[in-house]
């Protein structure tokens, strides 16, 4: 009988996200600070949430340390997101842009907002100047569609 030897596919590119698994880890890390500052938590608190120390809670975000499957499900659980939001998207879906300190803050605001008629209106003009937009740049580049 002969014993059959697998290698190691740690640096094969998955043909759906295009990353190799250590890119993987740095996008999953990226996530996990992104989700944890929208969630206004510090690395202390985080770690202390789950029982690790900030420092791991660093090492995860800098992709430098893997993050088991069954922690990142606590961690999501502990941010308010679902386990899949903390993974990269795949190509096809991937048409977010990159999140930004200015994102970051209106997310916070909009998060900070209780009435319902207010989050509503604020909603609403957010939509009326993407329209805005929109339109402005059909009419500059002669796009009608």
């Amino acid at each position: 009988m002969e014993v059959q030897t697998i290698s190691p596919t740690i640096h094969r590119r998955p043909p759906d996200t295009g990353l190799s698994a250590a890119e993987i880890d740095a996008e999953v890390g990226r996530r996990l600070r992104v989700h944890r500052n929208m969630a206004g938590l510090s690395q202390q608190r985080l770690g202390e949430l789950i029982g690790v120390s900030f420092q791991q809670i660093q090492k995860y975000e800098r992709g430098t340390n893997r993050i088991s499957a069954g922690r990142l499900v606590l961690i999501a659980g502990h941010l308010g997101v679902g386990p899949v939001d903390l993974l990269p998207e795949s190509r096809a879906s991937a048409t977010r842009p990159p999140e930004s300190p200015l994102r970051l803050n209106a997310f916070r605001a909009l998060s900070a907002i209780t009435d319902p008629a207010h989050l509503s209106a604020v909603i609403q003009l957010a939509k009326s100047l993407g329209c805005q937009k929109a339109d402005h740049n059909d009419q500059t580049t002669g796009d009608a569609s």
